[in-house]
């Protein structure tokens, strides 16, 4: 996981470079970083594939006080309205 954003605002369409989405909270990612990890695939493996999925809630999202992207996920579950995945590839 390289980057676990909750509370996105539902007008925000894009994401300056370097920046949290509108109402965006961070929390850490399976580097022990808040923020977004870059890709880092190491040299000479295959395109590593990088999957982005924001998902459209009907109610805010109640969360535990440091939560795992299962604890999102779970979460998300039953308040789920829709669910838009990107899938993008970098190799060095």
């Amino acid at each position: 996981l390289h980057w676990l954003v909750t509370g996105i605002e539902p007008t925000v369409t894009r994401v300056a470079e370097n920046d949290t989405p509108s109402g965006g909270r961070e929390w850490p990612n399976d580097f022990g970083d808040t923020g977004w990890a870059g890709p880092a695939p190491p040299r000479g493996d295959d395109a590593h594939h990088y999957v982005f999925t924001v998902y459209a809630l009907s109610a805010p999202i109640g969360l535990p006080a440091d939560p795992s992207a299962d604890d999102v996920h779970r979460a998300t579950g039953k308040i789920s309205l829709a669910r838009g995945t990107l899938t993008g590839l970098f190799k060095r």
